[in-house]
């Protein structure tokens, strides 16, 4: 690019001439002349450029900084959610847990009452069957015993019968006997019976 500023004279050298002691100025001046104009706006491109770069690079480091605060942000979020959940299902659990075991132990201590109620059940069933088989003994013992008081009379009864019907009978021989012998008072005498009984 090139710019309108004035030129600096430059010395006219015969070709081949040896440089003086100003050729490194004349030298500066001529590169000055040809290039200083690029030079500059290459060094204010650069200029720029680095310029551009460093906010580039800040604003690339705040976005950074920005998202891992973001990131470290929604992951403090995350564990903080995932503690409270793992918290949560702890205490659940723990809930749970002594639920069962309160459950467990209601259910044992009705199965004791059962067992205690079956064992008084059948305490009082077995007190009820002895009592009832006693009463029964004793219903059925009273009822033999009757019987046997019973069938005592009717023995005492039969036998005061078979002694009266002896005493009739003996008192029947007895009458018989007395009137064979007015019969035979009263009678001649039979002759003797062949066997040689009377």
């Amino acid at each position: 690019m090139k710019t309108n500023q004035p030129h600096p004279p430059v010395e006219n050298l015969p070709p081949g001439a040896p440089p003086s002691a100003g050729a490194p100025a004349n030298l500066e001046r001529t590169r000055e002349i040809l290039f200083g104009a690029t030079l500059r706006d290459i060094e204010k491109r650069f200029a720029r450029m680095e310029e551009r770069l460093t906010r580039e690079s800040a604003d690339a480091r705040e976005e950074f900084r920005r998202r891992l605060e973001a990131l470290e942000a929604h992951a403090k979020g995350e564990v903080e959610t995932l503690s409270s959940l793992l918290a949560a299902e702890r205490d659940e659990r723990a809930r749970l847990v002594k639920q069962l075991a309160a459950e467990r132990a209601a259910a044992h201590d009705s199965l004791e009452e059962r067992l205690a109620q079956m064992g008084d059940a059948t305490g009082k069933a077995q007190r009820d069957l002895a009592t009832q088989t006693r009463e029964q003994a004793r219903v059925l013992a009273e009822d033999l015993r009757q019987k046997f008081d019973s069938l005592s009379a009717k023995l005492a009864r039969e036998a005061d019968s078979l002694r009266d019907d002896k005493a009739d009978r003996a008192a029947l021989a007895d009458m018989f006997s007395e009137l064979a012998l007015r019969l035979n008072r009263d009678l001649p005498a039979m002759p003797d019976h062949p066997d040689g009984q009377g």
